[in-house]
């Protein structure tokens, strides 16, 4: 009985273990390692690590309940037995993953010091765009806007009441039936932008390049990854290496160009292919590079439980400069992301 009972305890550090090599990860990916958890874009389990901090605490809760059940037992039986360390062990594990999972991990950045300066912000609206949240978002006059899930239509006429649609150009993904499209909005100050034909590396994303071959202002992707959900699963994961790839992979034309994909990747630092940005040349997740462990859905919880879903992410010609939640909360069960990034 009491082999079982040993047994047991030492099984019950699984999780606890697991969780704290997934959070590990982007680290040991920094360092060249090349090791990296498993299973952490498979169903269900892809979905428990989407909220790694709270999965830590309540491990770290589990284990303080039965260190407390084990010494009032030994109280209580008058015994002087040695205490099991597993849930010492149990505890100190699951604490450091919610230390982790509130401090991710970025990589050097290799972008310029100086140069132009230019803000971004991303919000998936959930097509529950309102006139005064736009407002907020286009105030400080932002030069590139990703908006997930927003109709032109709204847009547009929000827009103009602000009277801010001479400021803007705006584009569009062509979704599917029941899809409501990723919008984008890019400031007639940055030039004249088109569509990148075939360019967009998932069905949700929007490729964005300046009309004038010459510029040197950036490409935008205005990202949407399919969700994690039983049938799209593959499609999730595949979708955001895709847009990784895209951004990350050295441009195979003879002048470089700052790329810039924000938007909703459907998946936290941790996730699969997000994991491997800080060993990516270059590559720059903004919200983990400015030190921010604030999430971004669902927007119903407390900030520090939330996960971070919604990125900036731009390559080695561009630098972050600062990055942030903003304090708004409209319909939508996303908050935004704001950056400043240097190019």
């Amino acid at each position: 009985m009491r082999r079982t009972l040993k047994v047991l305890s030492t099984v019950a550090l699984i999780p606890a273990f697991y969780l704290l090599f997934v959070l590990l990860t982007p680290w040991l990916q920094r360092q060249g390692t090349g090791l990296a958890a498993p299973w952490t874009t498979s169903l269900v389990v892809g979905q428990v690590l989407a909220f790694p901090q709270i999965i830590g605490g309540i491990m770290a809760i589990f284990f303080l309940v039965w260190i407390a059940a084990g010494w009032l037992l030994r109280r209580v039986s008058g015994r002087n037995r040695r205490p099991n360390g597993t849930p010492l062990v149990g505890f100190l594990v699951s604490a450091m993953c919610v230390g982790l999972a509130l401090h991710p991990v970025s990589g050097p950045q290799e972008g310029p010091t100086e140069g132009r300066t230019m803000s971004v912000v991303s919000w998936n609206v959930h097509d529950e765009l309102t006139r005064a949240d736009l407002g907020h978002v286009v105030r400080g006059n932002p030069e590139v806007v990703v908006l997930p899930e927003a109709s032109t239509g709204p847009l547009e006429k929000y827009l103009s009441e602000l009277g801010k649609d001479s400021d803007y150009q705006v584009f569009a993904t062509s979704t599917g039936s029941g899809l409501s499209p990723t919008s984008v909005l890019i400031s007639k100050s940055l030039g004249t932008y088109q569509i990148a034909e075939g360019e967009e590396p998932t069905v949700g994303t929007l490729a964005l390049r300046p009309a004038d071959p010459a510029s040197s202002n950036p490409v935008v992707l205005g990202v949407h990854t399919a969700s994690p959900v039983p049938r799209w699963m593959d499609q999730w994961d595949s979708d955001v290496g895709s847009v990784l790839d895209d951004v990350c992979t050295p441009r195979r034309d003879d002048s470089p160009r700052p790329v810039i994909a924000a938007g909703d990747y459907n998946a936290n630092p941790w996730h699969g292919h997000m994991a491997t940005i800080p060993r990516r040349d270059g590559c720059t997740d903004a919200l983990p590079a400015s030190g921010v462990s604030r999430g971004t859905w669902p927007s119903s919880l407390a900030a520090w439980t939330r996960t971070q879903i919604d990125h900036v992410v731009v390559n080695g010609d561009m630098r972050v400069d600062d990055a942030d939640v903003m304090p708004i909360e409209g319909p939508s069960d996303h908050v935004p992301v704001r950056a400043t990034l240097r190019f």
